[in-house]
């Protein structure tokens, strides 16, 4: 956990949209779905990565690319 604090203290990325991704909800869509935090333990997130063989995995979304916020319907046709 210390190198995940230390890589997010030390981002190019503004503070206050690492702050807003901190504070953001990840809903995840599937069998099982459910919601993580980035810095909370996610045991849902555990029992995936076992079910699926896997140590580790990535969030990945169309949505506002490169942290520029856009509109809902960009967002809606990028993501599609």
């Amino acid at each position: 956990m210390k190198l995940r604090a230390f890589l997010l203290a030390e981002s190019i990325i503004d503070a206050n949209t690492v702050h807003a991704y901190r504070e953001t909800e990840y809903r995840v869509y599937g069998e099982q779905p459910f919601t993580m935090k980035v810095d909370d333990p996610c045991p849902e997130l555990e029992v995936a990565h076992r079910r699926h063989r896997v140590d580790c995995s990535a969030y990945l979304t169309a949505c506002n690319p490169y942290s520029q916020l856009l509109t809902d319907k960009s967002n809606a046709e990028r993501h599609a």
